[in-house]
């Protein structure tokens, strides 16, 4: 490895030979600018042994102290015996009064990194002199530039007179006069990143290989790789936008997945202002103590991306009852991936010291709004010259469309819908899905997803997504009402894609399929005219809606709905691998009405006890140094270990929670996206019990990412955990399961960036519960939750639950939340509720 300090026996310097900031330095001579015939003042030249030698005919006022402490720096006193030599004489004492300072704060420095902490970094000479004792906070802001001398045997302080010397003192950016600010080099940078690194994951230096992926090797998932960016913007700062904020610069660092990438990233980044921040007397050191500084904005993925984007810029959660359908500018959600902040760690902590209190949930049913007639502008203005591609449906409203996008000069081909990822790879100026208004084919997503990715990355103008569900949404209970599942998901995809794609006219449509394709052609144009309306819209005999979620008190007097109450002899089964919300949902279960618990996930359960030698480590880092201490010491190997033995904790620790409260309580290893498996689970129970009373389906995955980076196979993965779960639980209920509980989230209601499959298969389970609970005698109730506590499980990670504390974003009191699920199975009637923690709503604890 390259030494990170040389020492000679009485200096100690830099790899490249620099003096470290506010170390012990050479002494070197400094004039005082003075006229001919005043003496002239020089600091003495350091002798090999530490002492100095006095320069010939001057007063020698720099010293060197025994044991390696600093330098003096320069000196100037006055010989002459001109009327001027009282002026001299006071700016030697100047000189030597902040010489002194400096030592003292040097001392200072040294003594407080002996003891562990990190002090103010490179608040060396005057500016920390001047400045009055102080707490020393757990962690300081650096630039990623350091300080080096002006020049050698230059004058330090030319001219160096009273007034110099105080207006130094007062320098707010506590540089030392007489040095320029250096960048740190590409080695430097690199050492600060692992040391990053190392701080948050535990894994020592020499494994932290620059080219190792950081979320395939290392499990720094999107949210805690923003974090990292977080500690490094407050350290070495990142480039800004034109506003102040640093979003571009972390939606570009949120997607690097290297080590060696972030520092390319930000040494290519040279050409941006280095903000004004005090020099750092070792990059590395100071980043050891880097906390997640970071904030929440718009969303982005998130995820980041959101936190958590993913990656991007994230938006404050905004209070549920003020949102509709707002146009893609002005919708807010739930965020994925932080973003730094510019404040400093120890700022940071001190907003996180005040988190706001978890609260109870505020329960909303998403409804059918009433929404005036859109602000289209002239079709000829709008679509003259454009390319528009129309996939078509089979019931001559693809035909119909394109004859009127053509009638206003548009240039329009129509295709199948399988060859639409191959025509939109060539490019779309407009797309104009129809492919789920097709009689009696199955749901779009998530065969279509590559095709609408393509046509966004490619720069689509126009994004049309019709569904055929009646124009209310699914949401008409007549029995002759649309089949509204070829539809699912593209409501949640099209919310999310608009905050992606702010510049793209995104519009989500659901029509009346029994209405003229001509008329239906002129509503899907009139939405294409019209920028800056709702993202979803009905069209329906002459109206046109959208949803709105609307706060709505369950009421607990209300009669019994008719269904059988759960009691000890009920048996539940809950998927979710007894882990996260499923795990608390059980909880809640066992101890309001003690029946039978079967819980279903993917982790296998092994019977071999798992190693004492690990006992002691309680949580992912303290589980990476036990497995490298155990010899293994490849990061992918160490991270398989490390999930499967915290997973397989939860799942004990939760069977071990039940069981005084459950009248039984077991667990099944499977995958509720293979049929066969769910099937036999659920016959096993039947076997056992003779009866299924409820089902709550909490399975989930997480794939964050935006769209651009989002490939076909990640977000069948993602839908295909939500959806075709859902499906294959629905099949193997019988006509004794009285409920079927899908969890869902805000992300399907209101969208959220990089989430686009994870929005879109928690708007699928909403479409899906409303058309099973119209079909089916049991209840089928989708719930979409806001962000849970992190001591709740769920998505939210303490990374996301720091990150959201820091924009005031509330989480839901996880044992209030259970408790509302409760309330909702008993008394409740909709096939859909919204259960989110509103801002200043009331606290959990609170009576």
């Amino acid at each position: 490895r390259r030494p990170g300090w040389l020492v000679d026996g009485h200096l100690v310097r830099t790899a490249d030979g620099e003096c470290l900031p506010g170390g012990l330095r050479p002494a070197r001579r400094v004039e005082t600018g003075r006229g001919a015939g005043e003496g002239v003042a020089s600091v003495g030249i350091m002798a090999s042994g530490g002492s100095t030698v006095p320069g010939s005919s001057t007063a020698s006022v720099g010293s060197t102290a025994s044991g390696g402490s600093t330098a003096f720096g320069s000196a100037t006193a006055s010989g002459s015996s001109t009327a001027s030599g009282d002026g001299a004489r006071q700016d030697a004492v100047l000189e030597y009064l902040r010489a002194s300072r400096e030592l003292i704060a040097a001392q200072r420095d040294v003594v407080l990194r002996y003891l562990g902490a990190v002090g103010e970094a490179g608040e060396t000479g005057e500016a920390t002199a001047a400045a009055p004792p102080r707490t020393v906070p757990e962690r300081a802001v650096a630039s990623y530039t350091t300080p080096v001398e002006a020049g050698a045997g230059e004058a330090a302080f030319a001219d160096a007179g009273a007034d110099a010397g105080l207006g130094a003192a007062d320098d707010p950016a506590g540089q030392a006069p007489g040095t320029a600010a250096r960048r740190l080099s590409p080695a430097e940078l690199l050492d600060a990143v692992r040391e990053i690194i190392h701080t948050r994951t535990g894994y020592p230096h020499d494994m932290l290989d620059a080219g190792l992926d950081l979320e395939a090797d290392l499990s720094v998932d999107s949210i805690k790789r923003v974090e990292i960016i977080g500690a490094l913007a407050d350290r070495i700062g990142l480039p800004q936008d034109a506003d102040g904020a640093m979003e571009s610069a972390v939606e570009q660092l949120s997607r690097v997945k290297t080590i060696s990438g972030i520092v390319d990233w930000i040494a290519a980044a040279h050409h941006e202002a280095a903000p004004e921040t005090a020099p750092s007397p070792e990059p590395a050191a100071i980043l050891a103590g880097a906390g997640p500084a970071v904030a929440l904005a718009a969303v982005g993925s998130a995820p980041a991306p959101a936190l958590p984007e993913p990656a991007d810029s994230l938006s404050e959660l905004p209070r549920l009852s003020q949102l509709s359908e707002p146009p893609p500018t002005a919708i807010a959600h739930p965020p994925t991936i932080p973003k730094p902040s510019t404040g400093t760690g120890a700022g940071a902590e001190t907003v996180a010291a005040s988190a706001p209190v978890p609260q109870r949930p505020t329960r909303y049913l998403v409804q059918v709004a009433p929404l005036g007639p859109p602000a289209s502008r002239p079709a000829a203005e709008v679509v003259a010259g454009s390319d528009f591609t129309v996939v078509e449906d089979g019931q001559g409203v693809a035909l119909a469309l394109a004859a009127l996008l053509e009638s206003h000069g548009a240039r329009v081909r129509t295709v199948p819908a399988e060859r639409l990822a191959e025509v939109a790879a060539d490019g779309v100026g407009g797309l104009v899905d129809l492919s789920a208004l097709r009689a009696g084919r199955g749901a779009v997503l998530p065969g279509q997803y590559a095709g609408l990715r393509t046509a966004l990355t490619g720069g689509a103008r126009w994004l049309l997504l019709a569904t055929a569900a009646g124009g209310a949404f699914g949401q008409d209970a007549a029995e002759d009402a649309p089949d509204p599942l070829p539809g699912a998901g593209l409501r949640g995809f099209a919310r999310t894609a608009a905050l992606e794609y702010p510049g793209v006219l995104i519009r989500a449509v659901d029509i009346d399929p029994k209405d003229r394709p001509e008329r239906i052609a002129a509503h899907l144009l009139a939405e294409l005219c019209a920028p800056g309306e709702p993202v979803v819209v009905g069209r329906t005999n002459g109206t046109r809606t959208t949803l709105r979620a609307v706060p709505t008190p369950l009421l607990h007097d209300r009669p019994a709905t008719g269904r059988p109450a759960l009691d000890a002899g009920s048996v539940v089964l809950l998927t979710g691998g007894a882990r996260g919300i499923t795990a608390r949902t059980a909880q809640a279960l066992a101890r309001a009405h003690g029946c039978h618990l079967e819980l279903l996930g993917r982790t296998p359960l092994d019977e071999t006890p798992e190693d004492p030698a690990l006992a002691h480590a309680h949580d992912r880092i303290a589980l990476r140094a036990a497995l490298l201490a155990q010899g293994l010491r490849r990061p992918a190997r160490i991270e398989a270990a490390a999930t499967r033995i915290l997973a397989r904790r939860e799942i004990t620790g939760t069977l071990a929670a039940l069981e005084p409260h459950a009248a039984s309580v077991r667990y099944h290893a499977a995958d509720v996206t293979d049929a066969a498996a769910v099937r036999a689970v659920v016959d096993d129970i039947r076997d056992r019990h003779g009866r299924l009373d409820g089902i709550v389906h909490g399975a989930g995955t997480l794939e964050d990412k935006l769209l651009r980076d989002k490939d076909p196979a990640s977000f069948a993965r993602v839908f295909a955990a939500k959806v075709d779960g859902a499906r294959h639980l629905l099949e193997a209920a019988g006509d004794d399961t009285g409920f079927l509980v899908l969890f869902g989230s805000v992300a399907g209601v209101f969208g959220n960036r990089g989430q686009a499959d994870y929005a879109a298969a928690n708007d699928a389970l909403d479409t899906l519960a409303r058309a099973w609970s119209a079909r089916t005698a049991g209840r089928v109730l989708a719930v979409d939750w806001g962000p849970w506590a992190a001591d709740g499980g769920g998505m939210v990670t303490p990374e996301l639950e720091r990150a959201y504390a820091r924009r005031g974003i509330p989480l839901l009191d996880p044992g209030a939340a259970a408790d509302a699920l409760l309330a909702e199975l008993a008394h409740g009637t909709s096939p859909q509720v919204v259960l989110a923690a509103e801002a200043g709503g009331e606290a959990a604890g609170d009576e």
